[in-house]
């Protein structure tokens, strides 16, 4: 059986990762290098999660502190994105 903790902590990474990744895929999209017609989609997603993965670190830090709702998620990750952009 799973253990409850580990789900907790599996969600807190996904939202972690949701927060992370959006302004580095943003940025990769300017880039010519990573562009549409160079690397396809989940190749393009996986790099930019691994570019994110500093960054992780202490958003999974403050996101384990004080986990925010579904709308500041949802704000945060727009917001992201834009500044990415």
């Amino acid at each position: 059986m799973i253990s409850p903790s580990l789900i907790v902590d599996a969600k807190l990474v996904l939202l972690t990762m949701g927060l992370v990744t959006p302004r580095v895929l943003a940025c990769l999209l300017i880039l010519p290098g990573f562009g549409t017609r160079t690397l396809t989609g989940l190749a393009r997603n996986a790099v930019a999660m691994a570019i994110a993965l500093p960054a992780a670190l202490p958003t999974f830090y403050a996101v384990q502190q004080a986990p925010p709702d579904f709308f500041l998620a949802t704000i945060l990750i727009i917001k992201e994105a834009a500044i990415g952009g």
